[in-house]
């Protein structure tokens, strides 16, 4: 009921039966600017929070066609209306789909038009929420906005990606359907988000683009990058690099670049990201661990010490790594006979087991180097039980 004005009375729901929904009908109402009046409205009967949904969503589709923010009112309404329903314990399940298929348009709509930079990381994130594979999303934002103009589009898809491919939960589910796009992904972010290029190829799950090919993209922007007011962009992009010709099994290069590096960034970078060094869980060494123990061993002796320490690295799988079995090792590894003096002289304190055990093997390690020494090369007159791996 509109009272003031004089305007005629609002239709009530059977006089709107057959017709256009109730909001629908109500979009069309307005309240002159000059007048003073004001609406009443009065809810004759009660419809179901799916049923209200539906008509927010029937009058997205019909009011916001050809008005991106008029669809993406709609729908944020829609939304509103439904998540508390859909967020409980045990929800329906279509309910759950409904909102889900409600993500997937807002998400959707908001390709077409994002006020500010907010509403595009929300999109990316409504895109999350629809559960859509990441392949159907990719595809869906490639095929549609593709032709045209706006970067708008592309910006919330990499927004997306780096939602969803830094998510390790996500690879049970996703690596098969996603490894064939790797190199158009790789492309993506070369032309779309070129500062995010090294931290995917660093730290996403997906790794079956072509090294070659992302080596090259990344020599490249390496010279913009230099040039980057956050050093650190410049820095991860060498590290992603040294990581690619490592990769390759190019290690002299990697060498090369490493040295570039300064100390104490690559210090603390090495600390923070030991999986590039080791892989832990077979105990082997990769193809950076190795580089950098063969030519910056003050920082795999600093990153040894610091997993010890913290438990995340055992004593025998450390043994394993460096492959203290093996007798040339024991004659040549430098870096291997100082970790085991400052265990001994507890410059590293460590439990009084490891500290035994790493006392035998300097003991091993002396005693294999005074007798590679002796003039006569006599045979070995004590033999050790590798009691240091157990």
């Amino acid at each position: 009921k509109h009272e003031g004005d004089g305007s005629p009375p609002l239709h009530s729901a059977a006089e709107s039966t057959g017709k256009s929904s109730f909001l629908h009908s109500l979009s069309f109402r307005r309240v002159k600017p000059s007048s003073r009046g004001s609406w009443n409205i009065y809810v004759l009967e009660k419809k179901s929070t799916v049923a209200m949904f539906t008509q927010f969503i029937d009058s997205a589709m019909s009011l916001g066609e050809g008005s991106p923010p008029v669809l993406q009112h709609h729908l944020s309404e829609a939304h509103l209306l439904l998540r508390p329903l859909a967020i409980q314990y045990e929800a329906p399940s279509n309910v759950v789909k409904l909102l889900r298929e409600n993500c997937f348009q807002l998400a959707d709509s908001l390709c077409l038009y994002s006020p500010d930079k907010k509403s595009l990381t929300n999109a990316a994130g409504y895109f999350v929420l629809s559960g859509r594979p990441i392949v159907e999303v990719i595809q869906h934002i490639i095929s549609k906005h593709a032709k045209g103009e706006s970067r708008i589009p592309f910006t919330i898809l990499l927004n997306y990606l780096n939602l969803v491919l830094f998510e390790e939960n996500n690879i049970s589910t996703q690596l098969d359907s996603v490894s064939p796009l790797a190199n158009q992904i790789l492309e993506l972010y070369t032309k779309y988000d070129c500062d995010r290029l090294p931290e995917f190829i660093l730290f996403s799950w997906l790794k079956n683009y072509s090294k070659q090919k992302a080596l090259e993209l990344l020599q490249i922007l390496l010279p913009k990058a230099s040039h980057h007011p956050m050093k650190q962009t410049y820095d991860l992009m060498n590290l992603a690099i040294i990581y690619l010709h490592c990769e390759l099994g190019q290690l002299d290069e990697a060498v090369h670049i490493l040295s570039t590096l300064s100390n104490s960034f690559l210090h603390s970078w090495v600390l923070k990201n030991p999986e590039f060094s080791m892989d832990i869980k077979n105990s082997i060494l990769k193809p950076f661990g190795k580089v950098l123990m063969n030519g910056f061993e003050q920082h795999f002796l600093s990153l040894i010490s610091t997993m010890l320490c913290n438990g995340s690295l055992s004593w025998y799988s450390m043994c394993q790594i460096l492959q203290v079995n093996d007798q040339a090792v024991l004659l040549s590894n430098q870096m291997l006979k100082q970790l085991l003096e400052d265990i001994v002289e507890n410059k590293i304190v460590l439990d009084s087991s490891v500290t035994s055990n790493a006392t035998m093997l300097l003991i091993e390690v002396l005693y294999t180097r005074v007798l590679s020494d002796s003039p006569t090369k006599s045979s070995s007159f004590i033999t050790f039980t590798h009691r240091h791996t157990d």
